[in-house]
């Protein structure tokens, strides 16, 4: 299993084989007028891909990173992928495909497509998406249809012991058939815009903070709007906006 490093500037594309890595570092500029700038195919399992730098495909219609086997894609704080579709990532049905974002993801039809696969979607405060995040709600085989279990992550960092507060809006509208929406222990985030969410809705972490920001709006479809378990502690609500669970 091997890495490869980028940290000039490129204009070939890469095409990565089964269990290797590519670091894209701060200095890292992969430029590419071709179909896709990062390819995986269907062959090629546990790939990983790690963007510190910049990674677009700038030909029309064409695709940042994309993983056909499956695997993860972490872009960094510092990091931008852009292209028709920023990032897509398929794999084995029901495996699970991993997206960690701390910079810019872009895509002029969609940020972010999940195919047939369990979606972790792990978003840091400051993470920006522009373009629709779009994950499956299920495929069917030769046994019927099978329902896939969606993740949102609403995730927490700190500089120097001071919890960063991130912000989400367009939460079923622009994040698309995500099943679980949780806040981690320990994080700080604000709802701003029309929002929609099934289920428990967002479910808090130990000590986290949730502000509903104002002329935002919270609805939810299923048993609550947002949820903390009895054993979780330390857990802040504020709301300046509309939090309406009356549809559920």
């Amino acid at each position: 299993m091997s890495t490869t490093s980028l940290n000039s500037s490129s204009t070939q594309a890469i095409v990565l084989a089964n269990g290797e890595t590519l670091d894209v570092g701060t200095s890292g500029n992969l430029q590419v007028a071709a179909t896709v700038a990062v390819y995986a195919g269907v062959t090629a399992s546990g790939v990983v891909v790690s963007n510190a730098g910049t990674i677009a495909a700038t030909a029309p219609a064409a695709y940042g990173v994309v993983l056909k086997g499956g695997g993860s894609v972490t872009n960094q704080a510092t990091g931008t992928i852009s292209g028709y579709y920023g990032v897509i990532i398929d794999g084995t049905k029901a495996d699970t495909a991993t997206l960690v974002n701390a910079g810019t993801i872009t895509g002029t039809l969609a940020a972010v497509a999940f195919g047939d696969v369990n979606a972790d979607l792990i978003v840091d405060p400051g993470a920006s998406f522009t373009g629709i995040v779009g994950a499956q709600v299920s495929y069917s085989n030769s046994s019927g249809v099978v329902t896939l279990s969606n993740t949102l992550d609403l995730a927490s960092t700190s500089s120097a012991g001071v919890v960063t507060t991130g912000t989400i809006a367009g939460i079923g509208s622009e994040f698309v058939n995500f099943n679980t929406i949780v806040e981690d222990a320990g994080a700080s985030w604000v709802l701003n815009g029309a929002n929609t969410v099934s289920g428990q809705g967002i479910v808090l972490g130990a000590n986290a903070t949730l502000s509903v920001g104002a002329n935002a709006k919270l609805d939810a479809t299923g048993s609550d709007a947002i949820y903390a378990s009895p054993t979780t502690s330390g857990v802040v609500v504020s709301n300046a906006g509309t939090i309406d669970a009356s549809s559920g």
